[in-house]
């Protein structure tokens, strides 16, 4: 083999080496599209490529950066940083939006005139929007580089760019996974201590989120409620409420908001539960939001507000009414002295006097009896004495007590007793309440106006029916009827004395005996009160 063969076989192995050099750069290349999100080894991959491909003494890669371009990355003699700088101002506006190709530009010495070499500049390009740019300062001559060699800066030039849009799409990526990551953190501590319960359930009932405060109320551990239905936190009625509301929520798309008990450690707690339903994009409803509000700590504050209400309308109604008779029990008695001591004393109108002193002074052991009731009603002190009685008799006795104000008033008073009905229960409260009921029937009636009492079992309970013909109630005053201290404000009742507690009153004792109350009127026609009783207690 002689000397030519023996070059012709090492060009051929140069070749060869170069060639696989090439293919090896070109992997690295592919392999950082695909798996390097770092641009700084992108960047030092591209120029060691670009080396291999044909040597260079400087290389820098620039980033457009609105207007101008920044410096990220370079290899060789840093002494030529200023110069390719001065190079990006005049040359990489014109490359990135002109051209737009790879070009080779003869390198003069600016100050011999003496040709240096060229500069190659690659356009960094993704989908015809520039990224930057690859300068590289070479000692070869413009001449030297042929078609193929720009042709295979360009492929390396569009690689690198794949590379750099890829690594920049995973940085605003992993932005945005740290900002949603942050959003998810912070939803999760408003979530985990916010003082309602909280629960997610997916479309069939079963709950996928379960807040600390919902473990707190509920008694059940976050991992113990997963994938439960909402029955189990919620058995018994309030989870048929709630299933009702989940399915309104889900078949009108709008909140319910529901008031239920739930009994924990068998101590009623009321709930406003608020259901929601959870929209996805594009997905329609793939659950509901449930939001537990306790309300015992509001109606407690609404009760004591209620309280002071009561104390205030109290104070005030109640010393109305205790001034009243005694003032007059004073003026009678004082008077009754003074025609003593005058001798002016006369039987008739000392038994007149005397009939008004203990008129008031029932008209006040009445009032001390409500407010007792009322107290005891209040405090809970109230017992239930159950006895079997015979409700017709109770009845008569009844009207022996009003006997003398119907005669004063001259009402007619008739009875509607169809049947014996005997009942257990407490006697003297259905008495008290009856007794009221019938009182109520004479004060607020006309003169010689009527009242019927009539009884008889409807279903698995006892009737007492009282109606008159008197001056009725106001349909503005009938949600108020049964609140404590509230009397109808008219000229009618104007001269009937009243603390407004007796309906209050009747409502709490047949309540209490397990019964109730109902009512019509008509304004100036009269009105119908019904109490009913249970058969058996």
């Amino acid at each position: 083999m002689n000397e030519n063969e023996n070059e012709i076989l090492k060009e051929i192995s140069d070749l060869k080496d170069a060639y696989f050099n090439l293919l090896s750069s070109l992997f690295r290349l592919s392999e950082a599209i695909s798996f390097k999100f770092s641009l700084e080894e992108i960047f030092l991959i591209a120029l060691e490529l670009l080396n291999s491909a044909k040597p260079y003494y400087y290389g820098a890669i620039f980033m457009s950066a609105g207007d101008s371009y920044e410096l990220k990355y370079s290899m060789g003699d840093s002494a030529n940083q200023k110069r390719i700088r001065d190079l990006s101002a005049e040359l990489f506006p014109w490359v990135l939006t002109g051209q737009k190709k790879v070009s080779v530009l003869p390198d003069f010495d600016e100050r011999t005139g003496a040709e240096l070499g060229s500069t190659i500049l690659i356009p960094l390009l993704s989908k015809e929007k520039p990224l930057g740019i690859i300068s590289l300062l070479s000692k070869s001559s413009a001449e030297v580089y042929l078609k193929q060699d720009l042709e295979l800066f360009s492929i390396i030039g569009n690689q690198t760019a794949v590379a750099i849009h890829n690594a920049l799409l995973y940085q605003t990526m992993e932005e945005k996974n740290r900002e949603l990551g942050n959003l998810k953190n912070y939803q999760d501590n408003i979530l985990e201590n916010i003082e309602n319960a909280i629960l997610v359930t997916d479309l069939s009932g079963k709950i996928t989120t379960f807040n600390r405060s919902a473990e707190k109320l509920f008694g059940f551990t976050h991992e113990k409620a997963l994938s439960q239905s909402f029955r189990t936190v919620f058995p018994g009625k309030g989870g048929e409420s709630l299933g009702i509301a989940l399915k309104n929520a889900s078949d009108l798309q709008h909140t319910e908001v529901i008031e239920v008990e739930f009994y924990a450690q068998l101590k009623p707690i009321p709930l406003e539960i608020t259901v929601s339903p959870l929209i996805e994009i594009g997905s329609g409803i793939s659950g509901f939001i449930i939001s537990c509000r306790n309300l015992s700590q509001s109606r407690e504050i609404e009760r004591l507000r209620e309280i002071d209400r009561i104390k205030s309308e109290l104070i005030s109604n109640v010393s109305h009414e205790l001034r009243t008779p005694l003032t007059s029990i004073k003026a009678y008695a004082e008077t009754m002295i003074n025609m003593i001591d005058n001798g002016e004393s006369e039987t008739i109108t000392e038994r007149d006097f005397l009939s008004v002193i203990d008129s008031e002074t029932e008209r006040l052991t009445g009032l001390i009896d409500e407010l007792l009731t009322l107290s005891q009603l209040e405090s809970k002190r109230v017992k239930l004495k159950l006895e079997e009685f015979e409700v017709g008799a109770l009845i008569h006795e009844v009207e022996v007590l009003v006997r003398e104000l119907i005669k004063k008033r001259e009402i007619t008073f008739s009875f509607g007793i169809r049947e014996s009905v005997t009942i257990k229960s407490d006697r003297e409260k259905i008495k008290q309440i009856l007794v009221n009921l019938v009182s109520n029937a004479v004060k607020y009636n006309k003169e010689k106006g009527k009242i019927k009492v009539t009884l008889r079992k409807v279903g698995g309970e006892c009737m007492i029916k009282v109606a008159d013909t008197g001056i009725g109630i106001p349909r503005d005053a009938k949600e108020k009827i049964f609140n404590r201290f509230f009397r109808v404000d008219s000229s009618m009742t104007y001269e009937i004395s009243g603390t407004g507690l007796g309906l209050s009153i009747c409502k709490d004792l047949a309540e209490f005996c397990r019964g109730r109350i109902s009512f019509s009127s008509r304004l100036g026609y009269g009105s119908v009160f019904k109490l009913f009783l249970p058969l058996e207690q």
